[in-house]
């Protein structure tokens, strides 16, 4: 130990002390030392493990925050601060923190392990109603979220925003500009937010790289423009940077645009519904997938079928562009939801996007195929079949051909293209005096399109079925008349103002083109129509959804989803496109965030123990159980541990595994409330790092789960049929719980 004369630097003395054990003495050195170089973030480090020897843990902590500002991305540093709350009983705080250190170095398993464990210990939610838990102490903890992933996920690879993100931008930004009247936001504290599945938190962004990056999306397409790298850089690092939210007990959380390509979204939305009593408000925009498939990429399909079945179990509440939207979502969510259907705003989507963003003549240089003054006529859309440009192309050709090229005007297709494109760019293709007639400007900016509005004659939407119809209010703000069919929501957006044609009816397309294009008198007609079509300030639209937020109940009245009896269900990728209410089921099944994303043949855990919790149908509480997990070995041997937990009591059983075929095991379930979960924990260990195979995928996987099945043990029906085509694991579970 360093003595009183010692002449040796304080960092060499501290290190001997701590060397040592005099824990005491080497966090005093440490002190003298960071007082010399206050920079030296490992001294912190060792200042704080010598304080948490010491038994001082608050001092420790603060230790390791001080070294947190100058190495905000050491896995290690976030673990042993996960240490150190775990110790103050700080669960929550803990979580965050190992599920920080997790992903900033996935390959660490201890930091795995303790990420899973520790949020096991969370406090959990019974099924049905959400209670709020006990209230926090006023502060800065937010109770309106705007959970914004999925439009920083489309602006990681595009530039220019699509309908959905427009309406996203325009309902934000008077949230972020300061544009609403006062008192509007009194008593909220909002907060912008992005979902990371990894430690299935969302993370608090920094409202100023965020602002940057929206009206930058607005002001031009170019991705390689040097200020748009800059802002894209700079919100990465606020993204990957930010701290988790810490949400306000009851606090109400706002998605605007789509999350259903976001990898355990549902997983983390019920730890935050459990642990703070957080309302989930999302904004449905069409149930297009489910109403027109066909004109759908396939991976859609899945994917947006599981979201919906989801949706409609984990949604307090539900924002909607129109009475159309709205009718739809009740419609298909009423055979997914027992009990009351969530109450539905709708917001449409009548505001003028003009004073948002007024247009830039510089933008012009975007369409260089038009000739100033030229006279065209604007269809502002994605190409893709839903939008069935090939009828539109067909109607102009027919005109081109009936009234001859000089009495036509060009039609200007403003987006990209997309998918099930190709008849209609067949055509194009194969028509010379259609092409000539016919500019396909790619993505263009919304300054640019802004321009396009001003100088069309006038506007064509067509679609197959629609949500609203942006692009019809945006042709209404500059006092252009939009031609549409009339289905779906789009008489609601175009109103009196718009002229109307027969859905998929080239003569009627055709006859009410013709006028507008030929006869002065009745271009002037539709013009006076105009004026019974007053839009409102987006302003506005962002007060509904406020008024929205406050209307909604004070607890969120969520469904149970219990199991069915004798019900096989599948753990894989969904690949049905219509929703279910197994797909809600299986979405709960699978506890906290200790499973990797699902797969064709079902799902592999994390390293560690991971959790399942099953709710019972109302006809097995009280029955003696059996419950059947269809599992599959890692590919090195493994021991499987099983604890199954059911009301106070617990069993524990070990499993030997060897690599080999799938296999089903049985678990004894005796006699549980209706009301009560059944709770399994499984854990496979360390597990098995694929890497380490030589395969080329990063993951370490513990025990893979294909299907589980519950039923009455007396059921010997649903037991045969479940079993009968099925191998047993060589030493099959008998009586978990005894």
């Amino acid at each position: 130990m360093s003595g009183p004369t010692d002449s040796a630097p304080p960092l060499d003395r501290a290190n001997r002390a701590r060397d040592a054990g005099d824990w005491a003495v080497a966090a005093a050195l440490y002190a003298d030392h960071l007082a010399l170089a206050p920079g030296d973030w490992p001294a912190m480090v060792q200042r704080g493990h010598a304080l948490k020897e010491a038994g001082a843990a608050e001092a420790a902590l603060d230790a390791y925050l001080a070294a947190e500002t100058l190495a905000p991305e050491d896995a290690d540093l976030q673990l042993q601060i996960g240490h150190v709350l775990k110790q103050q009983g700080r669960w929550e705080a803990a979580a965050m923190r190992y599920a920080r250190a997790a992903t900033l170095d996935p390959a660490n398993p201890v930091a795995a392990i303790e990420a899973v464990g520790t949020d096991r210990m969370l406090p959990r939610a019974p099924a049905g109603a959400q209670p709020l838990p006990a209230p926090r102490p006023a502060g800065a903890d937010p109770r309106l979220v705007f959970d914004v992933t999925d439009l920083l996920d489309h602006f990681s690879v595009r530039r220019t925003p699509t309908g959905i993100q427009r309406v996203a931008i325009g309902i934000l930004g008077p949230i972020l500009e300061g544009g609403l009247p006062a008192g509007a936001l009194t008593g909220l504290g909002t907060a912008f937010a992005v979902f990371d599945p990894v430690p299935g938190v969302w993370r608090r962004l920094e409202r100023a790289p965020f602002a940057t990056i929206l009206r930058l999306s607005r002001t031009g397409a170019l991705t390689t423009d040097a200020d748009w790298v800059a802002a894209t850089a700079a919100i990465k690092t606020a993204r990957m940077m930010a701290p988790p939210v810490r949400f306000a007990p009851g606090a109400v959380l706002v998605n605007l645009g789509n999350a259903f390509g976001i990898p355990d979204y549902f997983r983390g939305l019920r730890r935050v519904q459990a642990t703070h009593g957080v309302r989930w408000l999302p904004f449905v925009h069409d149930c297009v997938p489910l109403e027109v498939p066909e004109h759908c990429q396939d991976s859609m399909l899945g994917d947006y079928a599981q979201w919906f079945a989801c949706f409609a179990t984990h949604a307090a509440g539900f924002l909607c562009n129109s009475e159309n939207t709205r009718r739809d979502v009740l419609r298909h969510m009423e055979p997914l939801r027992s009990g009351r259907m969530p109450p539905a705003s709708v917001v449409r989507l009548d505001g003028d996007p003009r004073a948002a963003l007024p247009p830039s003549p510089v933008a012009w240089e975007e369409v260089p195929a038009l000739r100033p003054g030229e006279p065209f006529v604007l269809f502002c859309s994605t190409i893709e079949s839903r939008k069935d440009h090939h009828l539109v192309f067909s109607a102009w050709l027919a005109l081109l051909r009936r009234h001859g090229a000089a009495k036509i005007p060009r039609l200007v297709c403003a987006g990209r293209t997309g998918w099930h494109a190709q008849a209609a760019l067949d055509l194009l293709a194969q028509s010379a005096l259609l092409r000539r007639h016919v500019v396909l400007t790619g993505e263009v900016s919304d300054e640019a399109l802004g321009l396009l509005y001003d100088a069309c004659a006038f506007s064509v939407y067509n679609s197959h079925y629609e949500g609203w119809g942006l692009p019809i209010t945006e042709s209404l703000a500059h006092g252009k008349v939009p031609v549409v069919p009339r289905h779906s929501s789009l008489p609601e957006a175009g109103g009196a103002a718009a002229v109307y044609f027969t859905p998929r009816s080239e003569p009627d397309l055709v006859a009410a083109l013709e006028p507008l294009m030929l006869d002065p008198a009745a271009m002037a007609a539709a013009q006076g129509r105009l004026a019974v079509a007053p839009l409102r300030a987006w302003s506005t639209l962002t007060l509904d959804v406020l008024a929205a937020v406050r209307a909604l109940p004070e607890a969120a009245d969520l469904p149970a989803m219990p199991m069915q009896p004798g019900r096989r269900y599948a753990t894989e990728r969904n690949r049905l496109t219509r929703p279910e209410p197994a797909m809600a089921v299986v979405e709960r099944l699978r506890d906290g965030n200790g499973w990797h994303p699902a797969e064709p043949w079902g799902v592999w855990s994390k390293q560690g123990p991971v959790a399942l919790a099953l709710a019972l149908a109302p006809g097995l509480g009280g029955k003696a159980l059996r419950l059947y997990l269809d599992l599959r070995s890692p590919p090195r041997p493994i021991t499987l541990s099983i604890v199954a937990r059911a009301g106070d009591q617990e069993t524990r059983a070990m499993l030997p595994l060897e690599p080999g075929p799938d296999f089903i095991t049985a678990i004894d379930i005796p006699p549980m409330p209706a009301t009560a979960m059944l709770e399994l924990e499984l854990d496979a260990g360390p597990g098995v790092r694929l890497a380490d195979l030589g395969v080329d995928d990063p993951r370490t996987i513990g025990i893979g789960l294909r299907a589980v099945m519950l039923c009455d043990a007396e059921d010997l029906l649903s037991r045969l049929g479940y079993v009968e085509a099925a191998r047993f694991a060589p030493a099959m579970v008998e009586r978990v719980l005894a």
